[in-house]
């Protein structure tokens, strides 16, 4: 699974403070929506699916949630609405991400020659 941009998050965790890269390998950051739920205060992050999960949910798969460490939080787990073509504007992107075509930002569908400067401006 590749982590995905929560619409609407309000933070981006980092790794634990004893995490060791060295030790435990690399912890990327994980954006999260804060939301209350009807048993409290939760959140809330994305996760997509690689075209490998995808055929191997579609065969019949389940999904494994695996919880690091000895005492298991409560969780939950559900479907998301399938995205609009693109989640954001381009003013409010809030970082492009190459697509499917490397040219072409997932999240706003900016395409980067559009990013450019003209070639008559200094």
């Amino acid at each position: 699974m590749l982590v995905g941009m929560i619409h609407g998050a309000t933070r981006n965790l980092g790794a634990p403070r004893d995490w060791d890269k060295a030790k435990d390998g690399p912890c990327g950051g994980l954006p999260i929506r804060d939301e209350k739920t009807t048993a409290g205060q939760g959140m809330t992050s994305a996760w997509q699916p690689t075209p490998d999960e995808i055929a191997r949910l579609n065969a019949g798969a389940s999904i494994h949630l695996t919880v690091l460490g000895t005492v298991h939080p409560p969780v939950s787990m559900s479907v998301g609405t399938p995205p609009t073509l693109y989640q954001f504007g381009e003013n409010d992107c809030p970082g492009h991400v190459a697509s499917d075509d490397p040219k072409v930002c997932r999240h706003c569908g900016t395409h980067i020659d559009s990013l450019r400067p003209p070639d008559d401006e200094p």
